[in-house]
């Protein structure tokens, strides 16, 4: 498996983590847009932070891509190309959502603040494992599993 992970910025706000061709780029705009983070954050960090998110979300669809490249489909957009969301297929949305909160959950969990300095050590814990559920959620459904569900012990 391919792991290495290409980035390119047509600006400095909109650094694009490239993918292994199957997948979709992620856009480090998405994310900072998506759940308000500050520009407290270096840029390389939040770099670091998806880049761990896509390899964690790739290996868990890794038995799906093989499936998928045996009949012929040569990216994850052409999985299922009638269902779409706008002009985006479904199974693209899925996965960057997969990433995107993936990688918003190791946020949550590492950093020693929160966005606006209001919550404490557990509840940043709390919602790093809402976000892990939601990723581990979008992958079940691209995977054709449906609702996962994960119980903390």
């Amino acid at each position: 498996m391919d792991t290495s992970f290409a980035v390119f910025a047509d600006t400095h706000e909109d650094l694009i983590v490239q993918n292994d061709g199957f997948y979709p780029d992620i856009s480090i705009k998405g994310l900072t847009e998506r759940f308000a983070i500050d520009g407290s954050f270096k840029p390389s960090l939040l770099v670091s932070y998806v880049q761990l998110a896509m390899s964690r979300c790739n290996a868990a669809l890794q038995l799906n891509k093989s499936q998928w490249l045996k009949k012929g489909i040569k990216k994850l957009a052409d999985v299922n190309p009638t269902q779409t969301l706008g002009n985006q297929p479904e199974s693209e949305i899925l996965y960057i959502n997969a990433v995107y909160f993936d990688a918003y959950a190791e946020i949550c969990s590492t950093q020693d603040r929160s966005q606006r300095n209001l919550v404490d050590a557990d509840e940043r814990e709390d919602r790093a494992a809402i976000y892990k559920q939601k990723s581990t959620f979008a992958l079940g459904q691209l995977a054709g599993q449906g609702k996962m569900q994960v119980v903390m012990i």
